[in-house]
């Protein structure tokens, strides 16, 4: 079987192991907003490996096994949570966060990170998820939570033990990056991963391409290692020399391992 989303393409190999394949596309808004770019998929997998190795040493389990060519990696096969995952350590100017809390200030640097779960969901501009009693409440995430920005209520896509597993882990993940980034002169300012659940166990453990479209960053002078330059229209050229330069700087992460420091 294959499934082909925005920016990867997914094959199982084995009843449980599956090829990621990531693609020469970066997209913003949804998808709404699309362009070929070309060197993406190599630099997204390179990144992704070393991100997945280093967190693997670090002693979270992810569903990464090897990278078997420059642009695709073999995985664990599992059943995804429609979710991503967002973890902010700040508030950078323009964040979806202060349109949803209005009382946060861009800038505000968090002690306790937040986690936010949202729905996947294209046509609904991925809603952020509020966990109920009986269900979870969906409501717009470009506005404070309140009856006037509620959509839908939909089931429970995990347990609240293992939501509360899932926020851990998240936080987990984002301070061994943290810690690595700043020993590389970076300064990580949120993180976006997704989970599923791990063939035959049923275990949740974090499933995810991680490059620049999963987080932002700030180098030394101030500038930015992410996607928002594509979002506010860089050249090509720009767009393709910050993706190359993380997937250089990521091939020091997995060495990095021994000095995190880990809860």
């Amino acid at each position: 079987m294959e499934v082909e989303g925005k920016t990867k393409k997914i094959k199982n190999i084995k009843i449980d192991v599956v090829s990621v394949t990531n693609k020469s596309v970066i997209t913003a808004g949804n998808g709404k907003v699309k362009m070929s770019l070309k060197g993406k998929d190599i630099w997204a997998t390179t990144t992704t490996a070393n991100i997945l190795l280093l967190l693997e040493k670090c002693g979270i389990e992810t569903h990464f096994l090897k990278q078997d060519s420059p642009n695709s990696f073999l995985a664990i096969s599992c059943d995804m949570l429609k979710m991503e995952v967002v973890v902010r350590r700040t508030v950078p100017e323009g964040s979806s966060y202060t349109k949803r809390h209005p009382d946060v200030l861009p800038g505000t640097v968090f002690e306790n990170l937040p986690v936010e779960f949202f729905w996947k969901d294209d046509e609904l501009d991925d809603p952020i998820i509020v966990q109920g009693q009986y269900e979870w409440h969906i409501y717009d995430a470009g506005k404070p939570i309140s009856e006037e920005s509620f959509l839908k209520d939909i089931p429970f896509l995990c347990s609240p033990r293992e939501a509360d597993q899932i926020r851990e882990t998240a936080r987990s993940v984002f301070s061994v990056l943290e810690q690595a980034f700043d020993l590389l002169d970076l300064t990580l300012e949120d993180l976006k991963i997704e989970f599923g659940r791990s063939f035959g166990e049923g275990k949740i453990i974090l499933a995810d391409v991680i490059d620049l479209d999963s987080l932002r960053a700030l180098d030394k002078d101030g500038g930015e290692l992410s996607k928002q330059g594509f979002r506010n229209g860089d050249p090509e050229e720009i767009v393709r020399a910050t993706y190359k330069a993380a997937a250089e700087l990521s091939e020091q992460l997995p060495g990095l391992a021994d000095q995190i420091k880990l809860d």
